[in-house]
């Protein structure tokens, strides 16, 4: 059996998922095609996907993607980047059978076009498909998630209804618990369709602390505030650096910033002077497991003050499985989760007196979160990538030829 992988970025969470999914399945045996766009065929991870692939199991397809220009706002906007991407998964699974026949598909973020699916059906034809949702956020006022509401949510909310109704749907996935246990709860007669799938994350190794720490170049005897995944503006990193750069706050606090920036990181960071500058740690590139494992035992905290950043966040599951309290926005799942959990605080972001406040507390007495800190990580240990794996494979490799 063949199994098509379509995910064209590899950027955070995308190429991680890529790099497990297809090791896994092919360690059950299947056969896999990745399909992604060309730049990303020099892409670490895929490289290291080619060289481990001593038994001929894996190919790779790439094709061209264009640009977004960004003239178009709103919902046109919206129409036209999903259409791009409806067509390309086509275009995929066109050039992935002229190589060897597919079997199933399988999109790890259905995002891209979620909604056109479910408008206009599915880009594989009559062949089974799954794949997981990431982003839905209609439901969120419903279930008590801090996020505002737009004028597309009834829209939104259809297309997902129509989407899981599809017939050569498999199952789709969702890493949003709350979502799945909001749609069977209702009369919806497709419900059954979509099930929770634990984000997750890769087990913790037993690098030391000291270890970790002297891997980075911090000093022992610091604090450290960790940034981590794919680093924009979202991340509220300014925030941060204002509070850590205030002439109140503690200077043993150190930050320690791992994950690809964009232009807007890079802007910031390299702007930053005097001795703030000397209590950074960066790391601007593709990040190891290794160097994942190492950035989390370093931490004594982890920042998660994201701006408009209401989905669920790998990041916080990483930091949950790891242990280390987090710093966290009020809004979406990431504030929802810390405050069930207790394993951090929540502060409002703009609010810079409070950031320092909330960090400081969280760094001076650790031991007030380490009781719920234990807690969350026996939560979060069900997100694990071998479980994570095993539902992926059992829902596909039940799938036929079509």
């Amino acid at each position: 059996m063949r199994v098509l992988i379509i995910e064209p970025r590899m950027q955070g969470h995308h190429g991680i998922w890529i790099d497990w999914l297809a090791r896994g399945l092919m360690e059950r045996g299947l056969d896999v095609t990745i399909g992604t766009v060309r730049a990303n065929r020099g892409h670490k991870i895929v490289t290291d996907l080619e060289n481990a692939n001593p038994k001929g199991l894996l190919t790779i397809v790439d094709l061209p993607l264009e640009e977004e220009n960004g003239r178009s706002q709103g919902v046109i906007r919206l129409v036209k980047s999903e259409y791009k991407y409806w067509l390309l998964f086509n275009r995929m699974l066109r050039a992935a059978r002229k190589l060897s026949p597919v079997d199933v598909v399988f999109v790890p973020y259905l995002d891209y076009c979620v909604h056109l699916i479910g408008l206009v059906g599915s880009p594989f034809g009559r062949l089974p498909w799954s794949g997981v949702i990431m982003r839905p956020t209609f439901h969120y006022q419903r279930v008590g998630v801090v996020a505002g509401a737009t004028p597309l949510d009834r829209v939104k909310k259809a297309s997902i209804f129509r989407l899981l109704c599809n017939r050569t749907l498999l199952r789709c996935f969702s890493i949003d618990e709350l979502l799945v246990r909001y749609l069977h709860q209702g009369t919806f007669r497709c419900r059954r369709s979509i099930v929770y799938l634990p984000d997750p994350v890769a087990t913790i190794s037993d690098i030391s602390k000291k270890e970790a720490k002297a891997y980075f170049g911090i000093p022992m005897d610091c604090k450290v505030v960790l940034v981590y995944g794919a680093l924009t503006y979202r991340k509220g990193i300014d925030a941060l650096l204002e509070a850590v750069g205030s002439p109140t706050f503690d200077d043993t606090v150190h930050v320690l910033v791992v994950g690809c920036q964009d232009a807007e990181v890079r802007k910031l960071l390299s702007s930053v002077r005097n001795s703030l500058s000397l209590r950074i740690h960066q790391r601007n590139s593709h990040v190891t497991q290794e160097e994942e494992m190492a950035a989390f035992k370093a931490a004594d905290c982890v920042w998660m003050g994201y701006r408009q950043h209401y989905q669920m966040s790998g990041v916080l599951v990483q930091a949950g499985v790891s242990g280390v309290p987090v710093l966290a926005c009020e809004e979406g799942l990431i504030g929802y989760y810390t405050k069930k959990y207790g394993n951090g605080l929540v502060v409002k972001i703009a609010d810079i007196d409070s950031v320092i406040n909330a960090l400081m507390h969280i760094l001076k007495n650790p031991g007030e979160i380490a009781a719920n800190a234990r807690e969350a990580r026996n939560v979060y240990r069900k997100h694990d990538v071998k479980s994570a794996v095993e539902s992926i494979a059992n829902v596909v490799s039940g799938a036929g030829t079509i």
